[in-house]
């Protein structure tokens, strides 16, 4: 069951749900910086995105762009930074370079949690970003402002402090 909820997600369900586990990873180091957050602030934008063509062109000024370029020195010491960017990254490449690639969203989300140390059968309410992936397209729709903020604040659990 856990694996088939994984495809039913929509590319904005995953991307988010990646970020997610990308913000939590940041918060347990202790690191917070601009370029992570301008990283995650664009790909969580992709969620509510009514035109996907103008969202793709808004990431120009990212300097952590999950492409593989040289990440800043700031940001460089955390670690595998890059690689869990690129992941969250092709979730979204494997619908735009080509037809969509459901096996290789789900791997990258997947790698992304595991990078970032989110165990995804257990800490992620995957029933809740389902509602918002009943899709025509892989895309799915927009999501809405009051499901897009439960994603936010519940969609993935927190951890406990031992």
């Amino acid at each position: 069951m856990f694996s088939v909820l994984l495809y039913l997600l929509s590319l904005r369900a995953k991307t988010v749900i990646g970020v997610l586990c990308l913000q939590r990873y940041c918060d347990e180091l202790g690191e917070s910086h601009s370029e992570i957050d301008k990283f995650c602030e664009h790909f969580l934008a992709l969620a509510k995105a009514k035109d996907i063509k103008d969202w793709i062109e808004s990431d120009r000024h990212l300097t952590l762009d999950g492409l593989g370029s040289p990440i800043p020195e700031s940001i460089a010491h955390i670690p595998n930074i890059n690689d869990i960017a690129c992941h969250i990254r092709e979730i979204t490449e494997s619908q735009l370079c080509c037809a969509y690639n459901a096996r290789g969203a789900v791997e990258d989300l997947k790698k992304a949690a595991e990078l970032c140390h989110v165990d995804l059968r257990s800490e992620v309410n995957l029933w809740l970003f389902l509602k918002g992936s009943l899709f025509r397209s892989e895309w799915a729709d927009p999501v809405r402002d009051e499901l897009y903020d439960r994603w936010i604040s519940t969609g993935l659990s927190r951890k406990s402090s031992n």
